[in-house]
């Protein structure tokens, strides 16, 4: 009775650093008769990272090695499990810069929890992940007016109570509250000047927006 042997090329999650392809081997009924490692697909990631923007994502990437590396697929998810691509970056490891960084703005997020992984292929067509990274977008908080002489409005779709921290150029925090039922911070006696808003919900995430003081 002849048997057949087919190998079907699996994937293992890097969590970063070196990624590997990870092999099976079926029989001719489906039944899987071994797994093995193989050699290491040429990348390794020094850190993945997303931060949360006013109403965007940054997403950077800094790799120490790069041979043989096709692309990376940006992809993003809402719960973790469905995902979808957002970008497609092409290796640069043919430039001259020895350790290529990477950046990505995502430039509309859907509001909630957003999770991020970069899907790497190398020239052969073998695949690895990333580690995962989240943030939580604010939806539709909105400050105005902007610039602003005395008070400022916020728009915030949260029953829960939010605290606010307004930032000096220099990095002093010149103000600080809790916003009440008509959502007003008083910005009259601070100086003109570009200021951060940062608000932090109950839950302690927080947010920051950017502001001019006339």
């Amino acid at each position: 009775m002849l048997r057949f042997v087919f190998p079907v090329i699996g994937l293992l999650i890097a969590c970063p650093g070196l990624s590997q392809k990870i092999s099976y081997r079926y029989d001719a009924a489906g039944n899987r008769i071994n797994r093995f490692a193989e050699i290491a697909l040429p990348v390794r990631l020094v850190n993945f990272v997303a931060v949360a923007e006013e109403n965007s994502t940054t997403i950077r990437w800094e790799t120490a090695e790069e041979e043989n590396v096709s692309h990376f697929d940006l992809e993003r998810s809402s719960d973790g499990l469905s995902w979808h691509r957002i970008a497609e970056v092409y290796s640069r490891q043919h430039e001259d810069t020895p350790f290529p960084g990477y950046k990505y703005v995502d430039a509309d997020p859907p509001p909630g929890r957003n999770f991020y992984r970069l899907k790497i292929t190398d020239e052969d067509g073998f695949l690895a992940y990333s580690k995962l990274e989240s943030v939580f977008m604010l939806p539709e908080l909105r400050l105005y007016p902007n610039p602003v002489k005395d008070y400022l409005k916020v728009e915030s779709p949260f029953k829960m109570v939010v605290s606010y921290e307004v930032v000096a150029p220099d990095g002093r925090v010149v103000l600080r509250g809790r916003l009440g039922q008509e959502n007003l911070v008083y910005l009259g006696a601070l100086s003109p000047a570009f200021y951060i808003v940062r608000f932090t919900l109950a839950s302690g995430q927080a947010f920051t927006r950017r502001i001019v003081k006339e």
